[in-house]
C-alpha cells in the first residue's frame, strides 16, 4: 500500500521473467517496460521487530533477491524456489531479519530504514553472496535531480532493478505560528514498493505497475498470495519541505493520481544494477557501454557502441549516478563539448561547449565537477540548458581529479601537491581551494589517475612512475597529517589508469587497455582478482565503472513524522494471466496445473479464471485463449 509508513531521519518507514519491452502504441503503450517473475513477499509478519511494519525497504530490495536467486545467482537466497509457496515463509522471514540489522539495513522499528541504510545493506548483502556481480545505487529528489517515469523505464530496459518510494505530503494550510514559514506541502514519511513494469513511460500520463510489501498481505503469519498493483502518475509543481521549520522550495514533481491530501510524490530511488562499465571506443568518437549481465538470457549482453555526433575524440565518460545517462567530455575541432548519452536510445544531447577541457568528476548530489574555461567548475547537469554553480579561476590546472563522498570534497593533483576544493566553498572563495605537500615515498606519477576508497576514505593513486609502476594508497594520520600507507607493486601494474575502488575493497583499473583488479589475499597480499564481471575486457582510454553511491536528496536525513496505518494502494492487475503457477514463465505447467484445478471435485482456488464467482466452461476456454496469448 502505497505510502503505508514514513520516513523519518531520511528514513523509509513503511514499508510489504522476461522483460517485456515496447516503444511504440498498440497493445503496449508507448515506452512499456514489464519484468514478470518477482515475488511479492509480506512484510508485516509476526517474526520482526514491530511486527514489519517498518520493513518496507528490506521487504522491496528481497523481492528482488528473490528475482536474482531464479536467475542465475542462487546464493543470493538460497535459490531457486516457487517463492509463492508457504514452505518459504520462515525463511524469507529469517531473511528479513538479518538484512534490518544495524550492519545492513539498520531498519528501526520506529523510524524505518534511510535511503542510505537501504544502499548500504543490499550492496552488503550482494557482495556476501555474488561477490562484485551487482551495484546499488540511491538517490533522493533535489533541486538538481527529479525522479521521473521516464528514468525508470529506461533503467528497467537497461535490465537494472529499481525500488521506487513515494514521500507523503500533507499540505499545511495558512495562519501557521508565526515561527513557521509560508504554506506548504510538508513531507511526514513515505513508503517503497518494487517496481515491475512502468507503462506509457514516455507520455504524460503514465504508469507504475509494482510488487507491495504493504498491499493485500492479509494476516501476519502467512503469505498472501502474490499481486502486482498499478498507480496512475502526474506531474505538477508545489511548494514542498521536509519539515515545518525548514524554508520550503518550489520543486516538480511526479506524485500518484488521483491524490489530493496528503500527496504521494515520487521523490526516492534505490536501484540494483549489474556491474556496469562505461569506455572510450576503438574507433574515434565512439562510447561503449558494457552490462554485465541479462536476465533473460543468463549471460553478459553484447556490448553497445554509440557514435557522438561531430566525432573527435572521448576524453572523459562518467555515469549519472542512479540515472540512465552517461556524460562525454568531447574533443572535436571546434573545441570541447559536454555532451549527454541516454544508454537505451542512444540520443545524444550537447550539454555546452569548453574551453580546454581537463579532469573532471561527478559529486555526491550529481554535479559535475571540471576544470575548464581555465577555471573549476560545478555544473547542475540535471537542467537544461546547464547551470554552472560554481567557478574559482584560484583553482590551478589539475592533472587528475576525484570526489570524495565522506567529506564532500572534491581532491586533485596540481602539478607536485594535493589540492583541495571545499564543498563549502563560493565562487572565487580564497579560502575555498588549499594545497598540501604529498608525503615523503610519494611523487605524483605522469598519467594519473585517482579516486577515493568508499571504505576507509584513503586516497589511491596510480600512474607512470620513473621506476616500476605502482599504486599509492595515502591516509591521514591521528593529526590529519597526509601519509603514505601503502605501496602496492604487482606485474599487473604496467602503466596504470582509471583507477577505481570497488565497495568490496579491490581495486580497478586499466592496464594496456585491459580491465584488471587486484583484492587483498587472507594474508593481506595484493592478488589478481576476477570478481568484477568486466575483468579481461579490453577498453579505450576512458574507463568507468558504474560505483555503489547514495546521492543525498532535499529530504534526506531530515526528521519526519511516520504512521503505521498505510492508505489503500492501488488495484491489483493480474500480473500474467496465462502464468497460473507464479512461476514467472508461461508453459505446458500452467495449461497442466489449471486443468486440474478445474476438474478438481471440487473446482480449487483459482478455477474461477474470469471472476465471475462461478467456474464453468467459460472459464476453461478463456484460460485457453489466454495462453495461447502469451504473457503480455
Amino acid at each position: 500500500m502505497f505510502g503505508s509508513q514514513p520516513f523519518a531521519s531520511g528514513r523509509s518507514m513503511c514499508c510489504t521473467a522476461c522483460v517485456v519491452l515496447a516503444a511504440a502504441a498498440g497493445s503496449f503503450g508507448q515506452c512499456d517496460v514489464y519484468r514478470t517473475g518477482v515475488p511479492d513477499f509480506d512484510q508485516r509478519r509476526a517474526g520482526l521487530d514491530g511486527g514489519g511494519n517498518t520493513f518496507c525497504l528490506p521487504t522491496s530490495a528481497m523481492n528482488w533477491f528473490g528475482f536474482i536467486a531464479n536467475k542465475g545467482y542462487p546464493a543470493v537466497l538460497d535459490g531457486p524456489r516457487v517463492w509463492q509457496s508457504q514452505s518459504n515463509y520462515d525463511l524469507v522471514t529469517d531473511r528479513l531479519e538479518l538484512l534490518g540489522e544495524p550492519p545492513l539495513m539498520n531498519t528501526n522499528v520506529e523510524f524505518g530504514t534511510t535511503l542510505g541504510g537501504a544502499r548500504r545493506g543490499a550492496q552488503i548483502w550482494l557482495d556476501s553472496f555474488a561477490p562484485g556481480a551487482f551495484v546499488v545505487e540511491a538517490r533522493g529528489a533535489s533541486s538538481t535531480y527529479e525522479p521521473s517515469p521516464l528514468e525508470a523505464y529506461v533503467l528497467l530496459s537497461l535490465g537494472s532493478l529499481p525500488m521506487t518510494c513515494f514521500g507523503r505530503y500533507t499540505f499545511t494550510p495558512a495562519g501557521l505560528p508565526a515561527n513557521v514559514f509560508q504554506p506548504r506541502w510538508v513531507r511526514a514519511g513515505g513508503h517503497c514498493v518494487t517496481l515491475t513494469r512502468v507503462y506509457d513511460g514516455c507520455s504524460a500520463a503514465p504508469e507504475f505497475w509494482y510488487r507491495d510489501p504493504a498491499g493485500f498481505d492479509g494476516n501476519n503469519t502467512t503469505q498472501a498470495q502474490f499481486v502486482t498493483q498499478r498507480t496512475d502518475l502526474q506531474e505538477t509543481t508545489l511548494l514542498v519541505a521536509s519539515s515545518l521549520d525548514v524554508q520550503p522550495v518550489v520543486r516538480t514533481r511526479w506524485f500518484r493520481s488521483p491524490d489530493s491530501n496528503p500527496r504521494n510524490i515520487y521523490d526516492g530511488l534505490v536501484v540494483i544494477h549489474p556491474v556496469q562499465g562505461l569506455s572510450a571506443g576503438p574507433t574515434q568518437g565512439q562510447v561503449v557501454f558494457a552490462n554485465s549481465y541479462n536476465f533473460d538470457t543468463l549471460t553478459a549482453p553484447p556490448q553497445q557502441v554509440f557514435n557522438i555526433p561531430g566525432g573527435g575524440v572521448v576524453q572523459s565518460v562518467l555515469f549519472q549516478p542512479a540515472r540512465p545517462y552517461a556524460l562525454v567530455v568531447m574533443g572535436q575541432t571546434g573545441g570541447d563539448v559536454l555532451m549527454r548519452l541516454n544508454l537505451l536510445s542512444g540520443v545524444v544531447d550537447t550539454l555546452r561547449p569548453l574551453s580546454n577541457a581537463g579532469p573532471c568528476t561527478i559529486d555526491r548530489r550529481g554535479e559535475l565537477h571540471i576544470y575548464a574555461d581555465r577555471s573549476f567548475q560545478r555544473i547542475n547537469t540535471g537542467v537544461y540548458p546547464p547551470v554552472v554553480i560554481q567557478a574559482m579561476s584560484t583553482v590551478p590546472q589539475p592533472s587528475a581529479m576525484t570526489h570524495d563522498d565522506r567529506t564532500g570534497r572534491t581532491l586533485m593533483i596540481v602539478g607536485n601537491r594535493l589540492g583541495t576544493v571545499s564543498p563549502a566553498a563560493n565562487t572565487e572563495d580564497p579560502d575555498g581551494y588549499m594545497s598540501e605537500d604529498f608525503p615523503p615515498g610519494v611523487t605524483p606519477p605522469t598519467f594519473p589517475s585517482m579516486c577515493v576508497h568508499p571504505m576507509d576514505g584513503s586516497i589511491i593513486i596510480a600512474g607512470d612512475q620513473t621506476g616500476p609502476d605502482a599504486i599509492h594508497v595515502l591516509n591521514r594520520n591521528a593529526t590529519g597529517a597526509l601519509v603514505l600507507g601503502q605501496t602496492i607493486v604487482h606485474s599487473l601494474i604496467v602503466a596504470p589508469r582509471n583507477v577505481q575502488a570497488t565497495a568490496r575493497g579491490t581495486i580497478v583499473f586499466t592496464s594496456g587497455g585491459v580491465v584488471r583488479e587486484l583484492k587483498r589475499s587472507t594474508t593481506g597480499q595484493w592478488i589478481a582478482s576476477s570478481e568484477c564481471p568486466l575483468v579481461g575486457t579490453v577498453v579505450g582510454g576512458a574507463f568507468e565503472l558504474r560505483a555503489a553511491r547514495m546521492i543525498r536528496g532535499d529530504w534526506t536525513d531530515t526528521p519526519s513524522d511516520f504512521t503505521t496505518t498505510p492508505p489503500d494502494g492501488g488495484p491489483g492487475v493480474p500480473d500474467c494471466a496465462a502464468d497460473f503457477n507464479g512461476d514467472g514463465e508461461v508453459n505446458p505447467d500452467d495449461l497442466a496445473d489449471y486443468l486440474g484445478c478445474f476438474f478438481e471435485v471440487p473446482p480449487c482456488l483459482g478455477s474461477d479464471f474470469n471472476d465471475d464467482s462461478t467456474t464453468n466452461p467459460d472459464d476453461l476456454a478463456d484460460f485457453i485463449g489466454a495462453f495461447f496469448a502469451g504473457c503480455r
